[in-house]
């Protein structure tokens, strides 16, 4: 069996692309990609993980700017944008969820676990534990320093993403190399 197709499942590979391309997730396809499934079906791109480089907290390329694409370079991604029948997934995909209400449902869950993570105490127990709030870590921008609380970092994130959505709803046909 050549290509990829009979090892992956195509849907779960365009989510998986999708959502860390929504989030700019510097480790996708890199370092944080895993692949689940069982002997004899193909494999799931999953669980997706590790966004502590991403939604704008890196300042090192394409990461840390709302336009453009974070994985078309990426090989796992070449080769599956090297499959014409797979260039119009993603934007189709993303018109779906979109006509679904992404939008709303992402920010309003950001802000819903926001007020969670306050209310029982959790993000607080975060940031004594780390106390990162207003410092800039390594790979971080030097924006990092001007979110010097919980709140404005969950407004840092909520901005980032709505401007990322507007910028996804605009291009997402260009997400892919091909195109």
């Amino acid at each position: 069996m050549s290509g990829w197709r009979p090892h992956l499942d195509e849907s779960a590979a365009v989510d998986y692309v999708l959502v860390n391309e929504l989030f700019k997730n510097r480790d996708a396809f890199y370092s944080s990609t895993y692949l689940t499934g069982s002997a004899g079906s193909p494999r799931v791109l999953g669980p997706v993980w590790d966004f502590d480089i991403s939604s704008g907290n890196d300042f090192r390329g394409a990461a840390r700017f709302p336009r453009g694409s974070m994985l078309a370079d990426r090989p796992w991604v070449e080769r599956l944008y090297a499959d014409p029948a797979f260039v119009s997934a993603p934007a189709a995909r993303w018109q779906e969820l979109r006509a679904g209400g992404l939008r709303e449902e992402l920010l309003g869950s950001v802000a819903g676990n926001a007020r969670t993570l306050r209310s029982t105490g959790a993000a607080e127990r975060n940031f004594r534990r780390w106390p990162v709030l207003g410092k800039r870590r390594w790979p971080n921008p030097p924006s990092a320093t001007e979110r010097e609380t919980y709140g404005r970092e969950v407004r840092a994130l909520r901005r980032w993403l709505e401007t990322r959505i507007a910028r996804l709803d605009e291009h997402v046909d260009e997400l892919s190399p091909a195109s």
